[in-house]
């Protein structure tokens, strides 16, 4: 019973973890090329 517990709640954790991954990326990648683009502009 605790087993089958555990591993219900360790799946929805891992799927709750690719969703917010899917959401953040886009964010990350947006914030990160924000910071590539001042750098280049501070080397050139």
């Amino acid at each position: 019973m605790v087993l089958q517990l555990g591993r219900g709640t360790n799946e929805g954790y891992s799927i709750f973890l690719r969703v917010s991954v899917c959401f953040a990326l886009p964010f990350l990648f947006l914030f990160y090329k924000q910071e590539i683009y001042l750098l280049l502009l501070r080397s050139m």
